[in-house]
This record gives C-alpha cells, structure tokens and sequence, in this order.
C-alpha cells in the first residue's frame, strides 16, 4: 500500500478504527432517526449512523478549492474502506493514462475499470483498496485507469480519453489470452464507461463484453424523481452534483452530454446497472436500463435498495455494503 504514506497519518488510522466502532456499535443506532424513500425502502441502520457521524467529523469535501477536495478525496476512500487484500499490483502507462493492474493467480477474464469522483476528484490511489478486492473475488485481472479530470480538463475530453485507453488496453488483454473483457465504472465512472462504448460502438471498435455501471450520473438535467425527494442528508447531495457538473460542463443537448436522451442504443454492450436506493441518481439509471431494452440491448439490473451512492467503497463499515460488493464480485465471476 505505497500510496497510503501520502494520503493518511496516525491520527487517520486512528480514525479509521474509531469509525468502524462507531457504526457498526448498537450504542447509538438508537439515537440516530429511521429514514425511509418514498419506495418504502428503509437506509441501512449502519449507514445511517455513517451519516450521522460524518456531520460530527466532516470529511473535508466540503473545500472550495479542487486540490483539497482531491486530496478529502482520497483521505475519507480509506477511512471507509475494508482492509486491504494481497494481490499483484503493477503500476503501468497506457500512452499518456496511469493505471495500475492487479492480477490475481488463475484469473478468468479481465476487467477495465473507471473509478468515480464526480469527474473532478479521484484516482487509482484513492481506489486501490477497493479494485484490489475486485479482482481477488472476481478473479478477472483488473486495469484501474486514471483519467485526466476537470476542471482542468473538462467535457469531453474524458470521455474520449476512456474509450482511447481502451483501444490500447483491448489488443494487449487479448494478448494475454483474455476473451471476456469487462469495462466497468461507479459514479462519474459510469457516465465515462458508458459514452465511451458509444464512441468506440460508433468508430467501428471492438467493444466491451459487458458495459457495468454502477450508481452512473447519466442526466444532467436531473429530470428524475429521485433527484427532488433525495437531494439532502444522503452521501451524494444536489449541492454536490451542482458543484461536479459546473467544474466539467457537459452539454446536456449532446449524446455525450446526456447519455439518458441520448437514443440510438442499438449495437451498445450488454449492460449490468447497479443502482443504490437513497441515490439521488437512481431513477436515471433504472430509466437508463429500460432504454437499453427497448433497444434491443440485455440488461441486468442489481437495486440495493437499503444503501447510498458510494456504497461500494464504504465496505470498511458497514456490512450490508460489504455484502453488496461481494454480490457485484460474483456477478462479474460468473458465479450468478
């Protein structure tokens, strides 16, 4: 874990254990206040005081200037995250991109993975404890590619940067005996993975076995019910989206601006959409699954209706998060 100098110290440690104690602890479940959606659904008591515990200590995200939000970033990723497995790491450029590539013994497959972070924030630093366990548990040789991010680099320059790693990256997995190819993203990762099948479906590319997109931001328009009832409380809030969307300006009349309203589905990847709950963004990824269909194109739709967006990398501390990812690592291993 190379990269955890950089980003935490003794007293993250610390906080780290203190976290964990405190969410998964009995003690204050009761003083914290059930919430249900307007489905029924009712947040995960664990993640509940999660929340409750981040409004006592705040993670930082709420900086003004990107490079704190950055590094907050990155900082809480540990805090939240399980402990770490072993696997093979081996950090690489694919041209001008950083990715890190874990390869577990007698992998099955490969996966290309685009981490989140609102386009602005994240990398495979922050990220190396989750897409470490991704590949132990769904035994697929992992790539983790950084992208160049807002705003310094704003829409839609990632998006082909994505689709561009990908042409380097597919001969070279091909090569090394890899047939089924996944190209998979959370967040802001979703909307990347996702357009960047678009652009390589449109140039003629070879595509992805399966596109997996996890609590993807797909409408900036932010049209969907989900978006009006939980814009507040939860992990990702609408003042966030706000503050995503203005640092890498999509342009909500173009395909890749949108990728709700995009239409011309056919000839896209089979998709796996995971969808969270209490996710502001959860309407448009169901409404994005059922595009796809109309389309022509298989979909597999996963709901974790009791937890937030982000759920994947808070597996530190809360057990129902944990047990979401061992879930998506088994559809990824072909075990369900």
């Amino acid at each position: 874990m190379r990269y955890l100098a950089r980003v935490t110290t003794r007293a993250d440690r610390l906080l780290r254990l203190l976290a964990r104690f405190g969410v998964r602890s009995r003690l204050l479940q009761p003083l914290v206040p059930r919430r249900t959606n307007a489905r029924g659904d009712v947040l995960d008591p664990q993640v509940a005081t999660m929340l409750w515990l981040q409004r006592v200590v705040p993670a930082g995200l709420e900086a003004e200037d990107v490079a704190s939000m950055r590094e907050a970033f990155d900082r809480s990723m540990f805090l939240v995250a399980s402990n770490p497995v072993d696997v093979s790491v081996r950090d690489a450029m694919i041209g001008e991109t950083r990715a890190r590539w874990y390869e577990p013994r007698g992998a099955r497959g490969a996966l290309v993975y685009v981490h989140g972070g609102g386009w602005a924030l994240g990398s495979v630093d922050g990220y190396d404890v989750f897409t470490r366990r991704l590949a132990v548990e769904a035994n697929r040789v992992v790539v983790s590619i950084d992208y160049p991010l807002a705003p310094e680099h704003p829409w839609p320059a990632s998006i082909h940067a994505v689709a561009d790693t990908w042409r380097a990256l597919h001969p070279q997995l091909v090569g090394e005996g890899h047939s089924d190819i996944v190209l998979a993203g959370d967040s802001a990762g979703g909307n990347l993975t996702t357009n960047a099948c678009r652009v390589l479906r449109d140039a003629g590319d070879p595509l992805p076995s399966r596109q997996v997109l996890i609590y993807p931001g797909l409408d900036p328009r932010r049209e969907g019910a989900s978006h009006r009832e939980l814009r507040e409380g939860l992990v990702l809030t609408e003042e966030n989206i706000t503050k995503y969307l203005a640092l890498w300006a999509p342009d909500p009349d173009d395909p890749l601006g949108c990728p709700l309203h995009a239409g011309e589905l056919e000839g896209m990847p089979p998709a796996l959409i995971v969808v969270a709950g209490f996710d502001p963004l959860r309407d448009e990824g169901l409404l994005y699954a059922s595009h796809l269909r109309e389309a022509g194109v298989p979909v597999e739709v996963v709901d974790e209706a009791s937890l937030t967006h982000g759920f994947l990398v808070y597996d530190g501390l809360v057990r129902a998060s944990d047990r979401a990812v061992t879930r998506l690592a088994e559809r990824l291993r072909g075990t369900r």
